[in-house]
């Protein structure tokens, strides 16, 4: 799946877990996978990260809802519905529901 295609629009971030000697990322968020139905938790991971950028300034107002989310030369950013943009340069990215 392309990064562009996974479930992230509405979803809410939670928690975001940086492994400095393991160069990852782990984003823990509830995503609508299915029209008309509650979030559900799930986990977005990078790998071979080099940088890691997590801006709280709110320029829109406080939200951890997710607007839009694109990729472009192994930059991955997510766009807040909050204006804030969280930003990683990785290798690669994993995407999956948690305990279901």
């Amino acid at each position: 799946m392309d990064f562009s295609d996974l479930p992230l629009h509405d979803g809410l971030v939670k928690t975001i877990s940086i492994n400095w000697s393991g160069k990852s990322v782990e984003i823990f968020l509830d995503c609508f996978l299915k029209p008309n139905q509650n979030a559900q938790p799930c986990i977005l991971t990078f790998s071979g990260i080099s940088s890691v950028n997590v801006p709280m300034t709110a320029p829109w107002g406080e939200s951890n809802s997710i607007n839009t989310a694109r990729v472009q030369k192994n930059i991955f950013q997510i766009e807040l519905q909050s204006g804030d943009i969280l930003q990683c340069k990785a290798e690669t990215f994993g995407f999956d529901t948690i305990g279901l």
